[in-house]
């Protein structure tokens, strides 16, 4: 599970190392989604005026996610 601001840079770098040594067919990178995020106080943070921050939704985002995508709960 990747971020959408790693996700290229990530598989490209898996690419590079031959995957290490993994059949390539056995991995499979996908997006974690994004959410508003917010400070301690919970407050939304904004990118700009006008626009809400995102931000990754975090690791415990990887099982909602694997069964929402159902190509990837398939795959596993």
């Amino acid at each position: 599970m990747t971020s959408p601001e790693n996700n290229d840079e990530i598989i490209d770098y898996f690419k590079k190392k031959n995957f290490y040594g993994i059949d390539s067919s056995l991995i499979q990178f996908f997006e974690q989604p994004m959410m508003p995020a917010i400070t301690d106080s919970g407050k939304i943070i904004l990118e700009n005026k006008g626009k809400i921050f995102l931000a990754p939704n975090g690791n415990g985002g990887v099982f909602d996610t694997i069964l929402r995508d159902k190509s990837i709960f398939d795959e596993m």
